[in-house]
């Protein structure tokens, strides 16, 4: 397993204008000294070619590996028009994780407005859809699982997921936290994961046995810190990294 932080876990200085993506990235290489970063799209600041290149210039001089991007997507939006624009958005998150040397782009198959079993087939559709246009960039789609409202919430709803859409690029970006108590559902979820994020805030989840069920599943991908709602951001990362790094030393 290889340790990484997420933009989230420095959601508010991002929007305070304390922090732009290049001092997140400097902290990350030699404060919090991880292997790699999980960028959000919200984040960047512009997606111009020349910013993108050097993003990705920059981590490269730090020694960060650009491990996923991350776009919030949403498929329940029952308005046909708005879930088109859902479709556009992913497909430029396809190509902006491209750019940046992303290998996964981690998104959300999001909250039916109306009734999940009556919106799946939709949201299915456009998965595959999505699933089709990172194709074409080399892109790994990987969903995002929650624990609330969410089409995706359990296990059988991730299996269910795959099996529907049917792409050997769609794979899990899983949200660890968000199985709570469910170890057995979290486990068999592994089978799908190709990246984890991890916050420790939520009640129920006992991280040190889902990391050594992770090592004993001989999960070899990224687990990135994911910080929510730390009155000071920078030392909560700084714990909740150095907790993981604890954890996956053994």
């Amino acid at each position: 397993m290889k340790l990484g932080c997420g933009t989230a876990s420095f959601h508010r200085k991002f929007f305070s204008g304390e922090m732009d993506i290049f001092d997140w990235m400097v902290v990350c290489a030699r404060d919090l000294k991880v292997s790699g970063i999980e960028i959000s799209d919200r984040h960047l600041q512009s997606a111009d070619e020349d910013y993108v290149c050097k993003v990705k210039r920059v981590a490269v001089d730090l020694g960060l590996t650009i491990s996923a991007l991350t776009v919030s997507t949403d498929f329940g939006i029952a308005d046909d028009a708005a879930r088109d624009k859902q479709l556009e958005d992913g497909e430029f998150a396809a190509q902006l994780a491209a750019a940046l040397g992303a290998p996964i782009l981690r998104f959300s198959a999001g909250k039916p407005e109306e009734n999940k079993e009556a919106q799946w087939d939709e949201m299915v559709r456009c998965v595959q859809i999505m699933c089709e246009l990172a194709e074409r960039d080399g892109i790994v789609m990987a969903v995002c699982n929650d624990a609330e409202d969410d089409f995706i919430q359990t296990y059988e709803d991730i299996d269910r997921l795959m099996t529907d859409v049917g792409s050997e690029w769609l794979r899990l970006g899983l949200n660890a936290d968000a199985f709570g108590s469910d170890a057995e559902g979290l486990t068999k979820s592994m089978f799908y994961t190709v990246h984890v994020s991890v916050s420790g805030n939520s009640r129920g989840f006992d991280c040190p046995a889902f990391i050594r069920t992770a090592a004993g599943l001989n999960y070899r991908g990224f687990v990135c810190h994911r910080g929510e709602g730390a009155e000071d951001e920078a030392a909560a990362a700084a714990r909740g990294v150095e907790t993981l790094r604890a954890l996956i030393a053994g």
